[in-house]
């Protein structure tokens, strides 16, 4: 999991060339934006300076807008936000022995838009199936 993921955000794509800190994306913009896309601050509050993350007038990166509408403590309090999704999903994948503590997996099957295998642990077989026609994923235990 990377930061931000568990918020729904999306790698940013408007930093002006002149805020960018990283070589790379300075270099190669506008064709390569470098890694500043996925490092502008963590916002925590929408409705605090800097969305929450600094008092400073301004930040290394700037604060992503559209970040703004997704901050990590806004979600935390909405019942059916990504951010609660995830953790519930988190909770659910620590108590799933398949998951957790298994090294085996069994071939993986399926056709161009489903794909399915097995997770294998001691105590519980697990068949994980992902289908990326309806972006769907879902856990058996067989």
């Amino acid at each position: 999991m990377y930061q931000g993921e568990e918020l729904g955000l999306e790698d940013v794509q408007d930093i002006p060339i002149e805020q960018m800190q990283d070589p790379w994306g300075i270099e190669f913009a506008p064709v390569f934006l470098g890694r500043d896309t996925c490092r502008t601050p963590m916002v925590w509050r929408k409705s605090q300076p800097n969305g929450g993350f600094s008092s400073a007038n301004k930040t290394w990166l700037p604060i992503s807008k559209q970040h703004l509408a997704h901050a990590a403590l806004d979600e935390a309090e909405k019942p059916t936000s990504i951010y609660r999704q995830f953790s519930e999903f988190l909770k659910w994948r620590k108590s799933q022995p398949a998951l957790v503590s298994a090294n085996t997996v069994s071939a993986v099957e399926g056709d161009p838009n489903v794909i399915q295998f097995d997770r294998i642990s001691e105590t519980q077989t697990l068949r994980c199936t992902f289908d990326f026609d309806t972006l769907s994923a879902s856990f058996e235990e067989i």
